[in-house]
């Protein structure tokens, strides 16, 4: 019989919970111009798109090409991004570590 109220299962969030996601320093690679840099930002990153790629409601590919079509200003910094993205995430070792911990008492 299962103890009541036993925490079965702990859900993490990947982005800047188990790796940190820093947008900004990944663009700065391609681009120096602030101005651009929040430009895309605040289109792209903190869109209803964005949000449902971040929810797996829409695919990568889609996603770019939407925004790509309705941002043509900052393609490049689109086409750069979404070619390098992976590149953004870095493992936050201490909350990797709680994660494993959990694993091994059986979460």
């Amino acid at each position: 019989m299962k103890e009541k109220n036993k925490i079965e299962c702990i859900i993490f969030d990947i982005g800047n919970v188990l790796l940190t996601f820093n947008p900004q320093e990944l663009l700065t690679q391609a681009t120096n111009r602030k101005d651009r840099i929040k430009a895309f930002l605040h289109k792209i990153i903190l869109s209803e798109t964005w949000l449902k790629m971040d929810k797996g409601l829409l695919t990568l590919e889609k996603g770019e090409k939407a925004f790509r079509l309705q941002f043509p200003e900052i393609d490049d910094l689109i086409e750069f991004f979404f070619q390098h993205w992976r590149s953004v995430f870095k493992p936050i070792s201490e909350n990797i570590l709680v994660a494993h911990l959990l694993k091994q008492k059986a979460y």
